[in-house]
């Protein structure tokens, strides 16, 4: 045989061949990208149930937004819709700056604005989500945009008031100030924070996901969230805590379910 019809033949085999390789890498990539994926999607759905299984107050708005924005986006289902809204109880908003929030987050009811704001971020949160009745202040509005040295729960609520601002429409003092920009500054910020776990883990996740910061957002974090699911499908506040809680639950659940653009509501109870 010569040399040319023996080089004609083996290359006539290995266009097949290599074709197979091909095939085999993308059918195993195919069916790690299915593996992660059903992992996220079981995490999520496992950390609801525990949600809807919860008997205990949710306490906090921020549970009842994240549930919302969830039924919003993922589930917009009339079980989904029973559930939410029966959370939503009066023996739930336990004075008028838990019902504030709840007024402008989630039922938009148009209560007026507390007088007693002054807890934590509340006066920073409800003065921006109540921009459109004119009660924003400068001084306000400077808490909300120096977040240059800003870390952890104080950075995420500045960059949340930052995302409200935009959100509602809010007008600056400052005809020279620039909220997209501001936006994208802190988010970069919370990006190169993100450390440890505990319940600001999955804040930030969820909220650069929320403000479309995708790219901020690696594997690695979405990991490091399942890493730290408990067997009932909970997560805990910090690792020395006794048991899961409902607003670090709620936060990993919409993680999930913004990474992976899913459901995680199945109604089961």
């Amino acid at each position: 045989m010569s040399y040319y019809r023996a080089n004609h033949l083996s290359m006539r085999y290995v266009g097949p061949i290599l074709g197979g390789f091909v095939v085999l890498i993308i059918l195993g990539f195919i069916a790690w990208s299915g593996a992660e994926s059903y992992d996220i999607r079981s995490a999520g759905q496992q950390g609801m149930e525990w949600m809807v299984n919860y008997e205990g107050n949710y306490g906090n708005p921020g549970i009842t937004w994240a549930l919302q924005e969830v039924y919003e986006s993922y589930c917009p289902t009339p079980e989904y819709h029973e559930f939410f809204t029966s959370r939503i109880r009066p023996d739930l908003i336990r004075d008028e700056v838990i019902a504030a929030y709840y007024a402008k987050t989630v039922q938009e009811t148009g209560a007026p604005f507390p007088n007693s704001a002054e807890r934590g971020f509340d006066s920073l949160l409800l003065t921006v989500l109540y921009c459109d009745a004119g009660t924003i202040s400068e001084s306000v509005e400077r808490d909300m945009r120096s977040f240059s040295e800003s870390e952890g729960y104080e950075l995420t609520h500045q960059y949340l008031a930052l995302l409200f601002f935009k959100e509602k429409q809010c007008v600056s003092h400052d005809s020279a100030f620039n909220v997209d920009e501001a936006i994208s500054e802190a988010a970069h910020r919370i990006q190169s924070q993100i450390g440890p776990w505990g319940d600001i883990y999955p804040e930030q996740v969820s909220f650069l996901l929320y403000g479309g910061f995708q790219d901020l957002v690696s594997q690695a974090h979405i990991d490091t969230i399942l890493a730290h699911q408990e067997e009932d499908g909970g997560w805990r506040h910090a690792p020395e805590d006794p048991g899961p809680n409902p607003h670090t639950t709620i936060l990993s659940v919409w993680a999930l379910a913004q990474w992976a653009d899913f459901c995680p509501f199945t109604n089961q109870r």
